[in-house]
């Protein structure tokens, strides 16, 4: 503390600045000041830390390994000292204007995000949502610099500045179209169930599928015909070909009732089951309107079809 009260804050801020942009002037003129001042404030910075921070590299700069391992710890402080000053506005969901980001796979698009849809227009009529693609690589960065509210996905190991709790279970099924000979009863038996052709839906390309997994331990290979990155696909697939597609259940029984399906377990020792999170930063914790955002995702959950949501059920359950 010794040396933090002796700290202008106002250099922890123009330190950020030009951790972010990379360049004295773009940093000056984000804070308002000269490019002079700028240039000023980086030498002080300099001397504080006893270290260059920034050295040129062509037209821009880059940081030191000391300015780089500031960075995230240095930008998350600031955040968080904001937030402690600032008197936190109350949100009145009926009154607000104002727009959240949410980062999902298709899969919540198609169960999850109509409900959610539903409950905002009907809460906040001035509120708009706007989905963005899943970057699983890039999530917790996304949280982390508020370029999305929240996202929706399985389990991620445990970050201590990313929260996370359970939102829903869902298992999974296999889909055909109504007319397949699987259609009737289903395969018996891991072979026959192996025998058709399958398609897949593969959302990233980080290691096998769990399904083949599964048919792996048990000596059992498919042969996958068709890859696709998109669950929306799976339908219009199934519906005109002896593809086996095998997804959520919930979207299996989104699907069906439009679309002449049929919808089986897999002939798997037991049904395997996954839960789908709510991830968001913990910087956020407190902020009245993420927090009634975070309660109107949970609410939607629970209105799916045959979903086990909230941690209590899930726990139960388990």
């Amino acid at each position: 503390m010794r040396q933090l009260h002796q700290l202008d804050v106002n250099l922890l801020v123009a330190l950020e600045l030009l951790l972010r942009e990379r360049h004295v002037t773009r940093a000056a003129a984000r804070l308002g000041v000269t490019q002079s001042a700028m240039s000023q404030t980086l030498a002080r910075l300099r001397g504080v830390f006893d270290d260059p921070l920034l050295v040129r590299s062509g037209a821009s700069m880059v940081p030191t390994p000391r300015a780089a391992a500031l960075e995230g710890p240095l930008r998350d402080a600031l955040r968080t000292l904001e937030r402690v000053v600032a008197e936190m506005p109350d949100f009145d969901p009926a009154t607000a204007s104002r727009r959240f980001r949410l980062a999902m796979f298709d899969h919540a698009t198609v169960t999850l995000l109509p409900r959610l849809v539903a409950r905002v227009q009907q809460a906040a009529p001035g509120v708009d949502l706007e989905v963005v693609p899943m970057d699983v690589e890039r999530i917790a960065a996304q949280l982390r610099n508020e370029e999305v509210d929240a996202a929706i996905l399985l389990p991620r190991e445990s970050v201590g500045d990313i929260a996370q709790r359970p939102l829903f279970r869902d298992e999974l099924a296999s889909m055909v179209r109504k007319d397949h000979p699987l259609a009737a009863a289903g395969p018996k038996t891991l072979e026959e169930f192996a025998a058709w052709p399958h398609a897949t839906i593969r959302l990233t390309e980080q290691g096998r599928g769990s399904l083949d997994e599964a048919l792996s331990a048990a000596g059992v290979d498919r042969r996958v015909s068709l890859r696709v990155p998109y669950f929306l696909a799976a339908p219009a697939l199934v519906e005109r070909t002896d593809y086996v597609i095998s997804l959520p259940r919930s979207m299996a029984v989104a699907f069906a009732a439009h679309w002449p399906l049929a919808i089986f377990a897999p002939p798997l020792e037991a049904p395997h089951r996954f839960t789908v999170h709510l991830l968001w930063s913990r910087t956020l914790d407190a902020d009245p309107a993420q927090r009634w955002l975070r309660d109107q995702v949970l609410a939607a959950a629970e209105e799916v079809p045959g979903m086990v949501c909230g941690p209590a059920a899930l726990e139960a359950e388990a």
